[in-house]
């Protein structure tokens, strides 16, 4: 089928230590991680990946994704699998080619709408068996000034670098029927605690906004 895969899917950030190019030592690098659950077991021939703008405004700077790490679910372990680590190409308009600083704001966001009807990225993943697929980001290549910035580096990509992966091209497997959705369970709920503090006779508890405090007559 050349319809995108549906999927339940989960994404979050992630940590992965690198090694600092400039420091030369090891550093908690940011990653972009997102589960697809696909609730019956499907054969993948290929994935999709589109930048997009998110957390980045003025300009609004599209995602910049330089390496992905794709990975299935061994339902005997519970681990995940590293099947494919896949370079991507640097567009050298998202880094500021055809841009200068004397343009406007919506100058700049014209440059980079026409960039993202275009861009997209294919991984051939050849008729890749699984029901669950994780795909992380851990690198991303520089990308053009802007006022939402919130990394800088390249071992810091934006949290939604891979939140528009996709699986294009794909077939169901005979005999393989659908699962039900999981129910959604309920939130954290309100309700009342109990609080006593230290036995010694005087100590006071008091409340801070969100967190209760005990102090020891003692000042210990």
């Amino acid at each position: 089928m050349n319809s995108v895969l549906t999927d339940q899917s989960i994404h979050h950030a992630g940590i992965k230590p690198v090694v600092h190019p400039r420091l030369k030592t090891v550093v908690n690098g940011q990653t972009a991680v997102r589960y697809m659950r696909f609730l019956r077991p499907v054969a993948i021939d290929q994935l999709e990946l589109r930048p997009q703008v998110h957390g980045r405004w003025i300009p609004s700077v599209p995602t910049h994704p330089a390496h992905l790490i794709i990975s299935v679910l061994d339902p005997r372990t519970g681990r995940w699998n590293t099947v494919r680590e896949v370079d991507l190409p640097r567009d050298p308009r998202i880094e500021g080619r055809g841009l200068n600083q004397r343009m406007t704001i919506q100058q700049m966001d014209a440059h980079f709408e026409r960039v993202l009807k275009d861009l997209k990225h294919v991984i051939r993943l050849g008729g890749l068996k699984t029901d669950h697929l994780r795909v992380e980001c851990d690198r991303e290549h520089p990308v053009w000034p802007n006022h939402g910035e919130c990394n800088g580096e390249v071992e810091l990509p934006a949290l939604w670098a891979a939140d528009d992966a996709g699986c294009l091209s794909y077939r169901l497997l005979e005999g393989a029927p659908a699962r039900a959705t999981p129910a959604s369970s309920a939130g954290i709920g309100r309700g009342f605690i109990r609080v006593t503090g230290p036995s010694t006779a005087g100590s006071p508890i008091t409340r801070r906004r969100v967190r209760l405090l005990a102090k020891s007559v003692s000042g210990l």
